[in-house]
């Protein structure tokens, strides 16, 4: 039987590795992408996986291009889903811009939550289905200059833990994943390389890496998934550290990365 995967943000990075992961198993693959690349990424899936590509471009940070996708969606059968789509942006709250931060908190917050609405229903009619949403090491954190995409990823993290409890029932099983820091285009498009150097800090870890990491952890039952050491240090500080000198932490961290 003929299953299929839906990756978002699928362009590059996490997207793309997820993408190839899927494509080795065998899935055709539903893309979506906003850089014109994309429909190179999808010809060199077909080439070397021999599985169908569809690409789609929707604008998925705006009300319009969610209805967009879930359009296109209608009628179909998604096996898995992999909400990945994201962007962020270095800088104080006051100074975001705001269509910049109505754009991060539709892409991050009800797109993904929209599309696990949707595609989660339809997976617990069938009774079966996995829902992967890409969250960050961020999301265990407050995150100065980057305070929306930390509250934004935290979000995703709950609600993927919530999921969990109501869709595993129905033979859903759904995971967060919380990468910290990897070698993509991700930290230059948001302006932190030009700002510091989060390199000094802790190791960026390739793509394919980071997901099957993540895909290993979901092998073994995980519902959130830290698949670097950095991530798990901060995960354990914002369990057991003191939160006055956990913000302490965080200022001396922001400080070093944005000069």
């Amino acid at each position: 039987m003929e299953k299929t995967a839906l990756i978002t943000g699928a362009t590059g990075g996490l997207g793309y590795a997820y993408a190839r992961y899927w494509a080795g198993e065998g899935y055709d693959l539903i893309l979506t992408g906003r850089r014109e690349a994309i429909y190179q990424r999808a010809q060199a899936l077909r080439e070397e996986f021999a599985v169908a590509v569809e690409v789609l471009r929707p604008q998925l940070g705006r009300p319009e291009g969610v209805e967009e996708l879930l359009s296109a969606l209608e009628g179909r059968e998604v096996d898995v889903l992999v909400n990945n789509a994201g962007f962020g942006y270095a800088g104080k709250l006051v100074d975001m811009p705001p269509e910049k931060l109505e754009e991060m908190l539709y892409l991050h917050v009800v797109c993904t939550t929209r599309l696990c609405r949707v595609v989660g229903a339809d997976m617990a009619r069938r009774g079966r289905g996995t829902i992967l949403n890409i969250a960050s090491a961020a999301a265990f954190a407050p995150a100065p200059n980057s305070a929306v995409y930390a509250a934004s990823k935290r979000y995703v993290l709950q609600l993927s833990e919530a999921l969990h409890v109501e869709l595993a029932p129905w033979g859903v099983r759904v995971q967060a994943v919380c990468p910290g820091m990897v070698d993509t285009d991700f930290h230059s498009r948001m302006g932190v390389e030009k700002a510091g150097n989060w390199r000094s800090l802790l190791p960026f870890r390739q793509p394919g890496a980071v997901v099957a990491d993540a895909m290993r952890d979901f092998g073994k039952g995980k519902v959130v998934s830290v698949p670097d050491v950095g991530g798990r240090l901060l995960r354990q500080a914002d369990r057991h550290l003191p939160r006055g000198l956990f913000y302490k932490v965080m200022g001396l961290v922001d400080r070093k990365v944005m000069g």
